[in-house]
């Protein structure tokens, strides 16, 4: 269990500010990119057990920040 925290937070580091960057490019606006990139790390870490191919991480979290975008 330590071992999948330490990963997920590895993953997440790596992929924070590109996420953002894509959540800012969907809002314009800083703040509410924030909440989503905060609602998109929420919804990643409850649903990573559902990536099947972590190649495909990328555009499986782009989605997911997408969502967030559209329910936020």
């Amino acid at each position: 269990m330590e071992g999948d925290r330490r990963a997920f937070s590895l993953l997440y580091r790596r992929w924070h500010p590109r996420l953002l960057r894509h959540a800012q490019q969907l809002i314009r606006h800083r703040e509410d990119a924030h909440d989503i990139m905060q609602e998109s790390a929420i919804a990643i870490a409850k649903n990573i057990h559902r990536l099947e191919t972590p190649k495909n991480f990328g555009p499986w979290a782009y989605t997911i920040s997408e969502i967030a975008q559209q329910i936020t």
